[in-house]
């Protein structure tokens, strides 16, 4: 078998058209061949956290926190529209007066 064989063959009733003679010349060197092989994608080396049976603790907790309305998911909640935008009033004020946003606290 040569290493350099024609990957179209003809097929019946369709006569070939006229071109250069078949490759029999140059033979490609060992180091840059072309040969298409077979290849397995990498496989992980830990599982993904969705494969687990069970589900994660800290999502469980998280989601028992806020159903059952406990105390440190309530301090961490977004501050509501009228206290931001008198924060950001105050902090522009502030940075016109002085230049800087300095002294500026938490909503609590």
């Amino acid at each position: 078998m040569s290493a350099i064989m024609t990957i179209l063959r003809p097929v019946p009733g369709r006569h070939r058209q006229p071109g250069p003679p078949e490759h029999k010349a140059a033979a490609a060197p060992a180091g840059d061949s072309r040969a298409l092989t077979v290849t397995e994608p990498p496989r992980p080396a830990t599982p993904p956290p969705s494969s687990s049976p069970r589900p994660q603790a800290a999502f469980v907790t998280q989601l028992i926190a806020v159903a059952q309305q406990w105390p440190q998911t309530r301090a961490r909640c977004r501050a509501e529209p009228q206290a931001a935008a008198a924060l950001y009033r105050d902090a522009l004020s502030r940075i016109a007066n002085d230049g800087r946003a300095a002294g500026l606290s938490r909503v609590g």
